[in-house]
């Protein structure tokens, strides 16, 4: 029986986790959610494991199920902070939950230096029209957008109820570099036989862009970004391939560049974290 779900890949949000889901759903002995982010054992786990197993539809007996939520590693993890709209619900309770339901379960972890994936995830949220605050006006409004950067606390929230060993943390940059082979490293972690498997590298990415006018004005119009990248992926379909730049220049833009002074702030908040980390772990960012 392939249910429950003995993969997870929870995070870092913004941290190509989707290209990564989306690499070993290829692979036939892996079933990828659908949708991707469930987030049972976050947003939703009033709904119940009954619902949980319909995020998985028609899975054969010999697969091995994966939830990528990157929701799992945004947990809360300053005692006293200000209140915010979105400080996760619920709390830290996430690993627990998982361990209930999956015991043997694996995680991935994909960590992206600290002050870029909090930079990138508050552009997603200006994108969506989540976000209207200043930069640094944001990061001090909402916790979360820090402590999800805080891989080093959000793994010890995990070490209450599994074991180091049960984690695999790769960097960002080393797998945007080379996707093929962090992607099969995941397969060897996982146990998951790959004889003469071939992965296609033209996946699905998230890649950080903010809407210009017209993609704003649209996004209005349409009610929501989802409806708006939903409705983008079908015009993506219907024309050549050369012509997807010019599309997505018609309605976005990149982000700007995170100011020095924001840099420096972010590297210096993130310093002892990092420290932290690589005690740990040994891990090193790129």
């Amino acid at each position: 029986m392939s249910y429950p779900p003995r993969a997870f890949i929870i995070g870092a949000q913004k941290a190509a986790t989707t290209s990564l889901a989306f690499l070993l759903d290829q692979h036939p002995a892996i079933q990828l959610s659908s949708p991707k982010e469930p987030h049972f054992f976050s947003t939703y786990w009033d709904k119940g494991e009954a619902w949980y197993r319909t995020q998985f539809p028609a899975a054969a007996d010999d697969v091995m199920l994966l939830d990528a939520s990157t929701s799992y590693a945004m947990a809360p993890i300053a005692e006293h902070s200000p209140p915010s709209s979105r400080r996760p619900r619920w709390g830290q309770s996430v690993p627990e939950r998982i361990r209930g339901v999956a015991s043997g379960a694996k995680f991935i972890y994909l960590l992206r230096r600290p002050a870029d994936r909090t930079y990138s995830a508050y552009w997603h949220n200006i994108r969506s029209g989540n976000e209207t605050l200043p930069f640094r006006e944001a990061i001090d409004a909402h916790p979360v957008y820090l402590e999800t950067s805080k891989y080093h606390a959000q793994l010890l929230v995990y070490l209450k109820h599994f074991e180091l060993d049960d984690f695999l943390l790769i960097d960002f940059k080393a797998f945007s570099n080379d996707p093929e082979k962090y992607a099969r490293q995941c397969l060897n972690f996982l146990e998951v036989p790959q004889p003469d498997f071939k992965f296609a590298l033209d996946v699905e990415k998230n890649k950080s862009f903010q809407y210009n006018n017209a993609g704003r004005m649209l996004q209005k119009l349409l009610g929501s970004e989802h409806t708006l990248k939903f409705i983008n992926s079908l015009v993506k379909r219907c024309i050549p391939t050369a012509l997807h730049g010019r599309l997505k220049s018609l309605i976005s833009q990149d982000i700007p560049a995170m100011t020095d002074a924001d840099r420096a702030y972010l590297e210096d908040y993130f310093a002892s974290e990092n420290d932290k980390l690589r005690e740990l772990t040994g891990f090193e960012f790129e």
